[in-house]
C-alpha cells in the first residue's frame, strides 16, 4: 500500500478526487488527510516559510522574468542549505 499525505487545500477535498479515491484504493493508494492547518506537520512548509521571510523579502518587482529569477535563486539557496543540513542524516537502504 502506498499513502499519499495531503493538505486541506480545497482542490484536495474537491468532489473529483473524492470520487477518485475508490479507484485509488483498489490500485493500493490511499490518501491521509493532515489536521486542518497543521503546517508543523508538513515538512515543506519550513522551507517555504525560510525562502518567503529569509531569501525573498523582496515583495515587489518590476517584471515576471525579475521574480523568476528571485523565484528560482531562493529555491537554490534553500535546496543547498537542505543539502548540507540532511546529508549526513540520508543513509543509503540496503
Amino acid at each position: 500500500m502506498k499513502v499519499v499525505v495531503v493538505d486541506n487545500y480545497s482542490t484536495h477535498r474537491s468532489r473529483v478526487v473524492k470520487d477518485a479515491c475508490g479507484r485509488l484504493r483498489r490500485q493500493g493508494i490511499v490518501l491521509y488527510y493532515l489536521p486542518p492547518y497543521s503546517p508543523e506537520l508538513n515538512d515543506i512548509e519550513g522551507v517555504f516559510g525560510a525562502i518567503k521571510h529569509h531569501d525573498m523579502p523582496e515583495r515587489a518587482y518590476g517584471s515576471l522574468d525579475e521574480l523568476g529569477e528571485s523565484i528560482g535563486s531562493a529555491f537554490g539557496r534553500a535546496d543547498r542549505r537542505l543539502k548540507s543540513r540532511y546529508e549526513n542524516q540520508l543513509r543509503p537502504t540496503a
